[in-house]
């Protein structure tokens, strides 16, 4: 076991660490009515973890999730974003 101060030392100095964290996510995704996919895209939202003291990951509190509107847009945009773009060349805007 590493102590606090070993810990920290390692922070500071560029140790890093590797991991695996859940992330919520917009997948835009439209299907034909046999099934066959048109279109999807995907914009990442928020991670569920960061990294914490002692470089262990610590879970995002639920309150703190989806509270930014800004943050929250950007995602849809880029969701969207290429299929308005091709709806808009091909003269099909909604």
């Amino acid at each position: 076991m590493k102590s606090t101060g070993t810990r920290v030392a390692e922070a500071f100095s560029g140790f890093s660490t590797r991991g695996t964290v859940g992330a919520l996510s917009l997948n835009v995704r439209i299907e034909d009515v046999n099934g066959v996919l048109i279109y999807q895209n995907v914009g990442g939202i928020q991670v569920l973890s960061k990294v914490g003291f002692g470089l262990k990951f610590a879970a995002v509190p639920r309150s703190d999730l989806l509270m930014n509107d800004e943050r929250n847009a950007k995602p849809v945009e880029i969701a969207w974003t290429p299929l308005l773009t091709r709806a808009q060349e091909a003269g099909t805007t909604p």
